[in-house]
């Protein structure tokens, strides 16, 4: 069970007073003592604004402490300087020279993200970011070393201490040397970095995808790097609270890639492809090869996360085609994944697990009656059977056209009903299937792994109650993801 700390613990996590006024001494000892108040008070300022989810607040605060404490004085303020940028910059000739005017951002085509390369202030900042880096890796070397324990251990914690693992540096309890740093941009950019990648599946991954665009692309770096210091719960409601007073909420989008651009320089960038079956995109449940895998080899991926789970279950808008991938999900998806990898020079594939299924949130039904749930899945069994056996028209096609058995027909009406049962199988095969494919030798250049983040996600966590996605939970999910691309990276360039 999750546990949800008190507001007198989330104000715990926050750096003291006393902490705050050291590391303003440490930024600027030369300041008189009122240069040191000024600070402190910026400081708590924008701790304050995080806690009361006024994050545009909260931004000018952080830019201002920071040219306070890096610039030479407060009327710098007019002169933005380039730190940790998110997208590319344009600098005009004036500014370089005198730095009288202000940055201006730019659409995302690639133009510059150091302008003045020789600046003693630019080159401290990419010194001070890829020292940033090195500590991300190296704080993963034990955890990494004994993988996948670690990793597992990381999952069941952060399961049945959701609030407060979820976002936070982890150790091991048994074993402190094991240990995963905490939510920041820094963890991300240093797992993305110069990587392509490509996000392939249903809309338990398209939204995992979003939330990614949203912490790489729509977020202030400084944001993101405070979110591990509240809980898992407010975390993610202050960024709900931050996109909707900067862009009216979360724009959703069916097919794109984006770059992420590295502080360090604009050569080297993240690449990265989404391509999945959600919502507008169902025509391609049924048109993988035509709609999705070119654009998946054309990308040349370095790393493919892929799953496929919920839309081979029957329900009312189930279509013919989902039929024969769900009994055939090993060679219809799985292998067809790893034969795209190779053909596209990949190097590291993660197939993540199909999402847990909370049966009473999905069909909105009280535990007491839960008797009630079960005569209802009979009746959608024999719905499904009546649909699929006795309608002519659907009988006729998935038996001729696709080849299909009446008992074949049967076994999926009985094994796929759209609940946690079912779940638990796709994830059984998958992990057999990958067992498997390790041991073959035509994937021996593959490094084949599962993104388990079923086993980390929990019923109370379900956005808008449907009991299948848990956006809730987006951002432990994304931590996941980094953590594992980072000790697997390694295996999969060897």
């Amino acid at each position: 069970m999750a546990i949800f700390p008190t507001r007198q613990q989330l104000h715990e996590q926050q750096p003291s007073e006393d902490a705050r006024k050291r590391q303003c001494q440490r930024q600027r000892p030369s300041k008189k003592r009122s240069s040191h108040l000024t600070c402190y008070i910026l400081g708590a300022l924008s701790m304050f604004c995080v806690n009361r989810l006024e994050p545009r607040i909260h931004d000018k605060i952080v830019q201002l402490r920071h040219l306070y404490t890096e610039g030479d004085n407060l009327s710098n303020i007019g002169t933005l300087q380039i730190l940790r940028t998110k997208s590319p910059v344009e600098v005009s000739d004036k500014q370089q020279q005198g730095r009288e005017e202000k940055v201006t951002s730019t659409s995302p085509t690639p133009t510059s993200l150091d302008p003045d390369a020789s600046s003693p202030d630019v080159r401290l900042q990419l010194q001070d970011y890829a020292k940033q880096i090195r500590t991300i890796k190296a704080d993963h070397d034990e955890a990494c070393r004994n993988y996948p324990e670690s990793i597992d251990a990381f999952i069941r914690d952060v399961a049945n201490h959701t609030e407060t693992q979820g976002l936070s540096k982890w150790q091991h309890r048994n074993n402190s040397k094991w240990m995963l740093p905490p939510l920041t941009r820094d963890l991300l950019d240093s797992a993305f970095h110069e990587k392509r990648i490509a996000l392939v599946g249903d809309s338990t991954m398209y939204y995992l995808m979003q939330w990614l665009h949203v912490l790489l692309k729509e977020l202030p770096e400084e944001f993101v790097q405070s979110l591990h210091m509240q809980n898992q719960t407010t975390a993610f409601r202050s960024v709900e609270q931050y996109l909707k007073k900067t862009q009216g909420g979360m724009h959703y989008t069916d097919d794109f890639i984006f770059q992420r651009y590295n502080r360090s320089t604009s050569t080297k960038s993240s690449h990265i492809l989404w391509k999945g079956f959600n919502g507008g995109n169902m025509k391609q449940n049924c048109r993988f090869d035509e709609l999705v895998w070119p654009q998946v080899l054309e990308h040349r991926p370095d790393i493919i996360v892929a799953n496929w789970g919920l839309h081979m279950l029957w329900r009312p808008k189930v279509q013919e085609c989902n039929v024969p991938q769900n009994l055939y999900y090993e060679t219809f998806f799985l292998e067809r994944v790893l034969d795209v990898a190779l053909e596209a020079g990949t190097k590291l594939v993660l197939f993540k697990t199909t999402n847990l299924m909370c049966n009473n949130n999905r069909f909105g039904i009280p535990p007491m009656q839960e008797q009630q749930y079960h005569y209802q899945q009979q009746q959608r069994q024999g719905i499904c059977r009546s649909v699929l056996l006795e309608d002519d028209r659907h009988h006729g096609s998935l038996t001729q056209h696709y080849n299909l058995t009446n008992d074949e027909l049967l076994r999926y009406c009985d094994e796929s009903a759209f609940e946690e049962s079912s779940s638990k199988k796709l994830n059984l095969r998958l992990e057999q299937f990958v067992v498997v494919a390790k041991r073959n030798p035509k994937y021996s250049r593959l490094t084949i792994e599962i993104l388990n983040d079923h086993d980390l996600e929990s019923c109370g966590y379900t956005q808008w109650n449907d009991g299948v996605h848990f956006q809730l939970l987006a951002f432990s999910r994304l931590r996941l993801l980094a953590h594992m691309i980072h000790c697997l990276w390694k295996d999969a360039i060897r």
